[in-house]
C-alpha cells in the first residue's frame, strides 16, 4: 500500500529532473559531450594542430600528422537520499514542494560543476596566472584571454571564464567590461545565469562555495576552450522513491554517475586563475587626457 499520493511521488521524479536541466548545472554549456561509453570507461579522441609546409621541387613531401590519440576517464557514482514523514506529505504546501524539488536538483547540479572543476584542477600541465598574492583586475582578465587565445582552440561562443563574484564585480567597475553584452540564451546558459561577453570570453560569476578555495581569502578561477574539457553522465537526477516500512516515511534517492576530464594530455586550452577574493571594491580612477 502507498502512503504518499501518486501524484506527490511522480511530481517529485518529474520535476527534481526538469529543474536539473534547466537551472541546476551550470558548466554544462561549456563542456563536451563524451565520444563514447563503454561499461564505466567514457573515452574522448584529442587531435593536435596540422601545419602546412613550403614545398620544394621534386622533394618528398613528409607527413604533418599531428598529435592525435584517444583520452579515457572512469564513471563515478553519486547519490543523494532524502526523507519525508508520511504525517508531512500532505501539509507540505506547493512551496515547500517546489524548494524540496529545487533543493535535490541543484545539489545533482552542484556536483556535476564540482566533478568538472576537480577534473580541470588536477589536468597534467595545467597553467596558472598568478600566485594569490594578486588583487584581481581587468589587465589580469586580458593576460589570461591573450594567454588562451594564443592556444589556437579559439570558435565562436566557445570560450568561457569561470570567477568568483568579487572578480566579476571587480570587472564590473570598469567601463570597458560593463558595457559588454551578455549571450547566455545564444549558448544555453541556465536560467537565471548572469555574465558578461568580453573580450572574446564568456565571464560567468559563481559563489565562493562552487568554486575551489585553497584558502579563505583567495580562490581558483577557471577560463577555457569547450573544446578543451569533457563531460559524460550515463544519468543525472534518477530519482528513485521508496516506502521506509520500519520509519514510516518516504524516501528519494537521487542518483547520478559522472566523470570529467581536460581533452588534451597538456592541459592545452586551459587556464588556472590564482588570486585574493579579499580585494576592496573601488571604481578605478579615469584617465584624462587634455587637449
Amino acid at each position: 500500500m502507498l502512503f504518499a499520493p501518486n501524484w506527490f511521488v511522480q511530481q517529485f521524479k518529474s520535476s527534481v529532473w526538469s529543474l536539473h536541466q534547466s537551472t541546476g548545472f551550470k558548466l554544462k554549456s561549456a563542456v563536451s559531450p563524451e565520444g563514447s561509453i563503454q561499461g564505466l570507461t567514457v573515452t574522448w579522441p584529442y587531435f593536435g594542430v596540422m601545419e602546412m609546409q613550403e614545398k620544394s621541387r621534386g622533394s618528398e613531401t613528409p607527413p604533418a600528422n599531428p598529435d592525435q590519440g584517444m583520452l579515457s576517464a572512469t564513471l563515478k557514482d553519486y547519490d543523494l537520499l532524502w526523507e519525508i514523514h508520511k504525517q508531512d506529505v500532505t501539509k507540505m504546501t506547493a512551496n515547500e514542494q517546489q524548494a524540496a524539488h529545487e533543493g535535490a536538483a541543484k545539489a545533482t547540479g552542484r556536483k556535476s560543476d564540482a566533478i568538472i572543476f576537480s577534473a580541470v584542477n588536477g589536468a597534467t600541465g595545467l597553467t596558472t596566472i598568478g600566485t594569490g598574492a594578486e588583487n584581481w583586475d581587468l589587465f589580469y582578465a586580458m593576460q589570461a584571454s591573450e594567454s588562451l587565445l594564443d592556444d589556437d582552440l579559439v570558435d565562436a561562443n566557445d570560450l568561457f571564464a569561470f570567477i568568483p563574484h568579487r572578480w566579476f564585480n571587480i570587472l564590473m567597475t570598469y567601463k570597458e567590461f560593463n558595457n559588454s553584452e551578455w549571450v547566455g540564451s545564444q549558448i544555453g546558459f541556465p536560467t537565471g545565469i548572469r555574465g558578461k561577453s568580453w573580450n572574446g570570453v564568456n565571464w560567468v560569476p559563481l559563489s565562493k562555495k562552487e568554486m575551489i578555495t585553497p584558502s579563505g581569502t583567495t580562490a581558483y578561477g577557471f577560463m577555457w576552450s569547450k573544446r578543451a574539457v569533457g563531460y559524460a553522465s550515463n544519468y543525472e537526477g534518477d530519482v528513485t522513491p521508496a516506502w521506509d516500512n520500519r520509519k514510516g516515511c518516504w524516501t528519494f534517492r537521487s542518483d547520478m554517475q559522472a566523470c570529467a576530464m581536460a581533452l588534451d594530455p597538456t592541459a592545452r586550452g586551459i587556464r588556472r586563475l590564482y588570486f585574493k577574493t579579499d580585494t576592496a571594491l573601488q571604481r578605478p580612477v579615469e584617465r584624462t587626457q587634455a587637449v
